[in-house]
């Protein structure tokens, strides 16, 4: 109960919520311009039947990008940006046990992320395409989008995460973050645009898996030697 209560007052920090909504503005800018130079080419098929390929495809590599500076520099100021401001030492004072602080800091991020990121996604796809039947796309493939954003926004978590060992810093924190994940994009199986065209063609499995297989490693380490090292 109380680490569910540090994830809410984390969430309510309203820098955070800026860089939120930045991002979500952004996001929706890059997306919505994508859905507009699909346009011809739904034009020139049978609109109802594609609708299902706009709604994965106007996520693109600069939407990627979009998402990586967010999410690597929200992580970065709430891991280290109390230690910058002086007031690690009161945080970490708190009745809850350093994992469980660190575990919260990290939800917090991680929940309000893709609660952004998901809505901006569905609402840029209403509101341009506008009728009954994007709707019912929509209710269709959601479980298939959460899950992406979920496998996507998990792995630049657990990669920051990692980040924010090396560097108390948190801005240079941030742009390490997102260097190595942008680098890591280079591989193959880490190429988000091509896991969004695996994922439009039914293979979930295969296209998430890597993503998940990271995170799974990655995080509860980087957790373990947050908790076993002074973070103040």
């Amino acid at each position: 109960m109380k680490g569910l209560k540090l994830v809410v007052w984390e969430s309510e920090d309203p820098i955070k919520g800026y860089m939120l909504i930045l991002t979500s503005a952004i996001l929706a800018f890059i997306m919505k311009m994508s859905l507009i130079r699909m346009t011809f080419f739904m034009l020139m098929s049978a609109p109802r039947q594609m609708l299902n390929y706009p709604l994965f495809t106007m996520f693109s590599y600069n939407a990627y990008v979009v998402i990586i500076l967010g999410a690597s520099f929200l992580i970065a100021l709430t891991l280290r940006g109390e230690r910058d401001e002086g007031s690690a030492y009161f945080i970490y004072s708190l009745p809850i046990s350093m994992r469980g602080i660190i575990l919260a800091k990290i939800m917090s991020v991680y929940l309000s992320s893709l609660l952004v990121i998901s809505v901006t996604h569905v609402l840029i796809f209403l509101l341009h395409f506008s009728s009954s039947y994007s709707i019912k796309v929509v209710l269709k493939f959601l479980p298939i989008i959460l899950a992406f954003y979920a496998s996507l926004l998990l792995y630049i978590v657990s990669i920051s995460t990692l980040s924010s060992l090396l560097i108390p810093n948190a801005p240079t924190v941030g742009i390490l973050s997102f260097f190595l994940i942008f680098l890591l994009s280079n591989l193959k199986f880490l190429n988000p645009t091509i896991t969004v065209q695996e994922v439009l063609v039914g293979n979930y499995v295969k296209a998430l898996l890597p993503y998940l297989m990271i995170s799974i490693v990655v995080l509860p380490t980087s957790i373990w030697l947050f908790v076993r090292r002074d973070v103040r």
